[in-house]
């Protein structure tokens, strides 16, 4: 009874790649919660009334933390006068 040879170099490849897409799989994540966080700050920015520019300018994003089993940014503005909600 004969025996075929296999190249098993194709399943290496993949398994390779699999490590290093778990290894970037953090990164990755945050890189899309940043890139959301995005678009809402400039929906936020252009959907805060103007008087003298000060609310609308000092929008900020705050860093992405892990939270648990998830991820957390948060968007504030440090104007004295802002309105806060849920504080």
């Amino acid at each position: 009874m004969s025996f075929a040879e296999f190249d098993f170099s194709e399943f290496e490849q993949l398994g390779k790649s699999l490590r290093k897409m778990q290894a970037d799989y953090p990164r990755f994540v945050e890189d899309c919660i940043r890139e959301l966080a995005s678009r809402l700050l400039a929906k936020t920015v252009a959907r805060t009334p103007v008087d003298t520019g000060m609310l609308r300018r000092n929008w900020q994003l705050g860093p992405v933390e892990r939270v648990g089993g998830g991820y957390s940014i948060e968007l504030f503005n440090p104007v004295e006068y802002a309105l806060t909600y849920g504080a």
